[in-house]
């Protein structure tokens, strides 16, 4: 079976894949790998809102930055203060200062479900076919109302998509994104070119499930690349990494980074949701935080007892990791 008819179900947070290390990522770097994280950067500049697309950059390091000891102190802190009282049952986060490739992380490479993350790499695929095929945006369909995917969803899109009228591929892109309708989502995936999808997704390092009930398939560090490929422009090319982050910035869920972060700062980013039956909840929240001059990316992935404590627990995160930066660069 095709790979990417897997992807209703992955986007769903029923089914699973398996995202790779750094091998299948290392292609959409045009030539130097993924890890690298030097400040020997050479940056094509230009009025963008969103990206900063990368030409060149310096000698690779895989290891993290002693300068963020303190911040990597802080997270640690409130991670054992929430796990002790049982609220959080498991978490990981990984920060990114985007310009200078330094970075720390705590249970950075633990394993989660990713939901709605999924979404994301989805609508890289359709921007991908729009870079040589921009009529494909304009295409439309429409909900049939008989299945609603978003019962299935805790926090449900503010405006979800109407049955029975039709909205361009654009506009379900928008939906599905910024407001992470899982009925948008669908009839996205359902007409997804195969063939794409198969290559974005061999590219991107993953593989078809074995097991469609596997939970652990992507971590924090992981699914920053996703991120860092839309920043630095190297997979799409600079007009669609930059309406990809713009879509990406109007996302309606203010729970947990974003709640986290002052309400003049632009945040691009996408949450991810999963019920883990009787075994507790996860969610997680993954983006670039644009401090000025110095946009970072963070990606925070929990699980624990409940949403509540979960969502409490990503905006303190993204509060103190604010105060970390802002502590940092402020002059």
């Amino acid at each position: 079976m095709k790979r990417w008819a897997y992807l209703v179900v992955l986007l769903l947070g029923v089914g699973v894949g398996y995202l790779g290390g750094t091998v299948g990522f290392t292609s959409l770097f045009r030539g130097f790998s993924l890890e690298n994280s030097t400040a020997t950067q050479v940056r094509a500049g230009g009025e963008f809102e969103y990206i900063n697309p990368l030409l060149m950059c310096g000698a690779s390091e895989g290891s993290s930055f002693e300068g963020f000891a303190a911040a990597k102190k802080t997270v640690s802190d409130i991670l054992s203060k929430n796990m002790e009282s049982h609220t959080v049952s498991g978490a990981g986060l990984y920060y990114r200062d985007l310009l200078s490739g330094q970075w720390f992380g705590v249970h950075e490479d633990e394993t989660f479900a990713p939901g709605s993350l999924l979404k994301v790499p989805l609508m890289i695929s359709y921007l991908k076919q729009a870079e040589t095929d921009p009529a494909v945006l304009a295409q439309k369909y429409s909900f049939d109302g008989t299945d609603d995917q978003t019962r299935y969803q805790n926090f449900k899109p503010t405006k979800p998509i109407v049955p029975g009228k039709p909205y361009t591929v654009e506009a379900l892109l928008q939906s599905m994104v910024a407001d992470s309708d899982n009925n948008a989502a669908q009839i996205l995936a359902t007409h997804a070119d195969g063939n794409l999808i198969d290559e974005i997704y061999d590219v991107l390092g993953f593989s078809a499930p074995q097991n469609v009930m596997a939970e652990g398939i992507v971590s924090p560090k992981n699914f920053s690349y996703f991120l860092r490929v839309l920043y630095n422009a190297t997979y799409l090319n600079r007009e669609y990494s930059e309406r990809a982050l713009a879509v990406l910035s109007q996302s309606t869920f203010d729970q947990g980074i974003r709640a986290g972060t002052p309400s003049y700062i632009k945040v691009a980013h996408k949450f991810g949701e999963r019920v883990l039956g009787r075994t507790g909840t996860e969610l997680h929240d993954c983006g670039i935080v644009y401090y000025p001059n110095h946009p970072y990316a963070l990606c925070i992935m929990s699980r624990g007892e409940s949403f509540q404590a979960l969502t409490a627990l990503v905006r303190d995160l993204s509060s103190e990791l604010y105060k970390f930066t802002d502590s940092q660069y402020r002059r």
